[in-house]
Formats: C-alpha cells, sequence, structure tokens
C-alpha cells in the first residue's frame, strides 16, 4: 500500500494538471539549455529528457541516461624495431622482424642500397617466410652495410635504415 499511494498520487496529479507530454528528444552532444515561460531545462551531453508540463507552473521531467558510449580506439601499435640484423647462419637475428607489420598484413617492404637502387622489395611481409634475409631479389647475399627501407602500410610510409652485419 505504501508504494501504490505515492503512484497514484502522480497519475491523479498528471490528469489533473491537464499536462501536454512532448515527445522523446534526443539532446546534441554538446548539451544545451532551454527556456519558455512555463518551463526551463538544461541537460548535459547524451541525455534523453521526457518533458512533461503544465501551464500553470506545475511541471514534471524524467530524464535519464543512454547506456555510455566508449570510442573503441585503435591501438597504437609500437612501430619501434630493430635497425640491425646479423644473417650470418647462428640461429640468431638472421632475419630483419618488423613485428609491427603483423597487425597490418597488407604491406610493402623495399630495401634500397645506398645509390638509391632497389635490391628487395616484398608485399605481405610476415616475419615467417615472406622476410628480409640480407639477400637481394635473386637470393645473393648482400654486402654488409647500411640500406634503407620503405614500409608502406594502412594508407602510411615509414622510412629508415637497416644494418646489415655478418
Amino acid at each position: 500500500m505504501k508504494k501504490l499511494l505515492p503512484l497514484l498520487t502522480i497519475l491523479l496529479a498528471c490528469h489533473f494538471s491537464h499536462a501536454q507530454s512532448l515527445a522523446r528528444t534526443v539532446i546534441g552532444s554538446q548539451g544545451d539549455y532551454f527556456w519558455s515561460p512555463t518551463v526551463s531545462v538544461a541537460w548535459t551531453v547524451g541525455e534523453v529528457m521526457i518533458e512533461t508540463f503544465a501551464p500553470s507552473d506545475y511541471f514534471l521531467t524524467q530524464g535519464f541516461h543512454q547506456p555510455d558510449y566508449k570510442q573503441h580506439k585503435v591501438p597504437e601499435v609500437n612501430s619501434d624495431f630493430y635497425n640491425g640484423f646479423s644473417p650470418n647462419g647462428d640461429d640468431i637475428n638472421d632475419t630483419w622482424t618488423i613485428p609491427m607489420l603483423i597487425n597490418y598484413p597488407k604491406n610493402t617492404v623495399v630495401i634500397i642500397n645506398r645509390w638509391g637502387n632497389e635490391v628487395w622489395k616484398a608485399d605481405n611481409y610476415n616475419n615467417i617466410n615472406v622476410v628480409f634475409k640480407g639477400q637481394n631479389m635473386n637470393g645473393n647475399e648482400l654486402p654488409d652495410g647500411t640500406y634503407y627501407y620503405i614500409i608502406k602500410y594502412n594508407s602510411t610510409e615509414k622510412r629508415g635504415w637497416v644494418f646489415i652485419k655478418r
């Protein structure tokens, strides 16, 4: 009975006040303030308001929040990797590993010598079977030294150098 009495009071108040109900409104993301001779309402980001008001200074505002919207950010991928490797057959650092390309399977890696000649190129570099082993496109070992790379993935291009030391 205690729970029924407040509900009955609200229903009777709404019925005898000749209240008007406005349609549900989704309010803009910046929030705003509304004022008229009969009602003034302020709201915050993402709040949905149902306003019911009467011309004789009686008004009832029901507000409830939508579930939190969480923007899913693309995690930043650590783009650090070693700028050198030693393809000498000892099974330690024999290939040039680029860990970030695991997250971008569609990629292109180009290796250029100091004269600007492309000596190696591969699509879909995956650090396993498509990997730079210090050899040119014919399978011949490249001399020790500094080479330059261009890595293209996800509309991004990275440039830098890689050192081969056997």
